[in-house]
């Protein structure tokens, strides 16, 4: 929310006037809203160290459904090569002695996107299985149409037929464009 304009006017007074006295202090210069920031990007196929940052994802992505996200966290670390985190390019990877240290706020940011691929035909005595399965029927039923409601109830009940879950879910200011190589990547590893 904005402040009145004449507020407005002397914080900009302010700002400039303590920047003048400064000289050449960098934290005075300007934000125009404008700039860019160039960060290379790099996907990494899923690690225990991943697993704080890829549970806030999914917190983001399932934010209402009830679901054990540290067991969903720990499925797409455990899945071998199938899937892959977005971190930035050159950031240290932490070791296991790191992991158990970690707290659910430190190293959030270090994962910005997390791409996989969940079998729902299989494993399906896993709790989370379960749950994601039971999310899907009641999604259908609240929002899709009466035939695709019962297609995907057909769909769900016969253990024959594979049936996989796509995740994809990134940071809100991670461009788009990042996530065409991250699908494409699953082709080859699926």
């Amino acid at each position: 929310m904005s402040a009145p304009p004449k507020k407005q006017e002397l914080e900009t007074e302010e700002s400039s006037s303590s920047c003048e006295s400064d000289g050449d202090n960098e934290e005075c210069m300007e934000y125009t809203g404008n700039e860019t920031v160039n960060i290379d990007f790099e996907g990494r196929t899923p690690s225990d160290a991943d697993f704080f940052g890829i549970k806030q994802l999914l917190q983001q992505l399932f934010l209402k459904a009830h679901l054990n996200l540290s067991e969903l966290a720990e499925l797409i670390i455990g899945q071998q090569n199938i899937g892959c985190v977005v971190k930035q390019s050159g950031a240290e990877e932490l070791n296991e002695d790191d992991v158990e240290e970690e707290d659910d706020d430190d190293g959030l940011m270090e994962v910005f996107g997390v791409t996989s691929v969940i079998n729902l035909s299989c494993k399906r005595d896993q709790e989370i299985i379960g749950q994601l399965r039971t999310l899907l029927s009641e999604l259908a039923n609240e929002h899709a149409t009466t035939d695709i409601a019962e297609l995907i109830k057909t769909v769900l009940a016969d253990p024959e037929k594979p049936l996989g879950l796509i995740i994809n879910e990134r940071y809100v200011n991670i461009p788009c464009q990042i996530s065409v190589p991250l699908l494409e990547s699953l082709r080859y590893s699926v």
